[in-house]
């Protein structure tokens, strides 16, 4: 007898999400061209508050690291 339960579902595809925005988070301030100590700043963010860290990368970081590649 096959059962479906609705929270187990939810919170795998949450899981999934957030593994896939943790991932894309570190391997975009790894691969932004930063210096190696905003570089170390950023990983340390991203890793101590996984998804306020990634979402302040995402809105703050990684738009300040392609200003510094263009000057």
């Amino acid at each position: 007898m096959s059962h479906f339960d609705p929270v187990a579902a939810f919170l795998t595809l949450f899981l999934i999400g957030y593994a896939i925005f943790f991932i894309t988070a570190v391997t975009s301030v790894l691969t932004s061209g930063t210096g190696c100590g905003m570089t170390l700043v950023w990983l340390i963010v991203v890793c101590v508050a996984p998804i306020l860290g990634g979402l302040l990368w995402f809105a703050v970081g990684r738009e300040d690291a392609r200003r510094r590649l263009r000057c």
